[in-house]
């Protein structure tokens, strides 16, 4: 049940099952700070793994996303959508 959004959302959000409609919301909610502290890494780790399903609409987002980030933001949006990429591809062949 651990996993890079276990600290940051009350719900019982599953990234694992979550399809790119409702990673694409959540990632309007880190954004805005809409009912969630404002964090642009989340909400960049939420388009990163809906970009990396085929949605389109995540990959503009997330352009538009990265001209209010730094490098290292950037650095570490990536790096935690790998993680969680890799927990869930793992998660699929058990």
């Amino acid at each position: 049940k651990n996993h890079f959004f276990s600290d940051k959302l009350s719900d019982d959000f599953n990234p694992f099952v979550a399809d790119n409609k409702k990673l694409f919301d959540l990632s309007l909610k880190f954004a805005n700070g809409d009912g969630v502290e404002t964090d642009f890494v989340a909400a960049h780790v939420c388009l990163n793994i809906a970009a990396m399903r085929g949605s389109e609409e995540a990959v503009q987002f997330r352009k538009e996303l990265c001209n209010d980030m730094d490098k290292e933001e950037i650095a570490r949006a990536l790096k935690e959508a790998r993680l969680l990429m890799k927990s869930i591809s793992d998660k699929s062949v058990n």
